[in-house]
């Protein structure tokens, strides 16, 4: 008799899940998530710049970015878009690469986008990390990545304003 491996899986209460509100509409905001201009204004932690930024926005395409600290320091990470349902929905794979540019601890992430009272609400979801100790470390990072997108749309208003 054989007996079948089995599957490990990863605990679902190792997740992250982050809601913001943004002062645009559901397809800006959409696309903010998608084009390399608006990417690299937001993407990242607070204080880190986006130096690069490859999209390929289709399903099944991939992207890539890298993240700088104020110390010089990169953090590179790529994924796959698996669902793109503009203006509602984007799934992807997010994982971080190491110094040799293999990936790490590939997650799957969800972001919602729902149009409410002139704004879009962003529920975002990042799974399958593989202990408390790693989703919390990344939690910080994703919040402020978050409050950065809410930040750039604010911007783009004062902007848009301050010119007529």
């Amino acid at each position: 008799m054989s007996i079948a491996p089995r599957r490990q899986t990863k605990p679902r209460h190792h997740d992250i899940s982050i809601v913001r509100m943004v002062g645009a509409s559901p397809d800006k905001v959409f696309g903010a998530w998608l084009h390399p201009a608006h990417l690299s204004h937001w993407w990242g932690p607070r204080d880190f710049s986006t130096p690069n930024v490859e999209v390929d926005p289709k399903p099944g395409g991939t992207f890539r970015t890298c993240i700088r600290s104020t110390q010089g320091d990169d953090y590179w990470a790529r994924g796959t878009f698996k669902e793109i349902d503009a203006p509602r929905r984007l799934v992807f794979t997010h994982a971080w690469e190491d110094e040799r540019g293999t990936e790490m601890d590939e997650r799957l992430v969800t972001v919602e986008f729902t149009e409410t009272d002139g704004k879009t609400r962003v529920a975002f979801h990042i799974g399958g990390f593989d202990s408390i100790a790693s989703r919390d470390s990344e939690i910080e990072g994703w919040n402020e990545c978050l409050d950065r997108l809410v930040l750039h749309f604010a911007d783009a208003r004062k902007t848009s304003d301050s010119n007529r």
